[in-house]
């Protein structure tokens, strides 16, 4: 028996003759089923469960394009949306001539 087995067994409560007696019972049994190893099952693996840091940072900057591109096209919008401008009319020298002999009077405020 090793000795941290046996320290375990005194934490637990037995006496040095209950442990000698588990002791010599332990040697009539064949070492070989004494320890009889249980094949363990393999866990799964953690990669079918989760994506590689090179695909994980791919997806996230795929998304972070898709999101840029939808803010942008959002942006474009609204840029032609209030891109309406009045026509501008140009002056024509009889415009120009008109106002000088006859300014347009401006209302005065009360």
């Amino acid at each position: 028996m090793r000795k941290d087995e046996v320290l375990k067994l005194i934490d637990a409560g037995f006496t040095r003759d209950e442990i000698l007696a588990l002791e010599e019972d332990a040697d009539l049994i064949p070492e070989e089923s004494a320890e009889e190893e249980v094949p363990a099952e393999e866990p799964a693996p953690a990669a079918d469960h989760f994506e590689s840091p090179e695909s994980m940072y791919q997806h996230m900057m795929q998304q972070l394009q898709e999101t840029l591109n939808a803010g942008l096209k959002g942006i474009q919008a609204a840029n032609i949306r209030g891109a309406d401008q009045p026509e501008v009319k140009q002056d024509t020298p009889e415009d120009m001539i008109a106002r000088i002999i006859a300014p347009a009077v401006k209302a005065k405020n009360k």
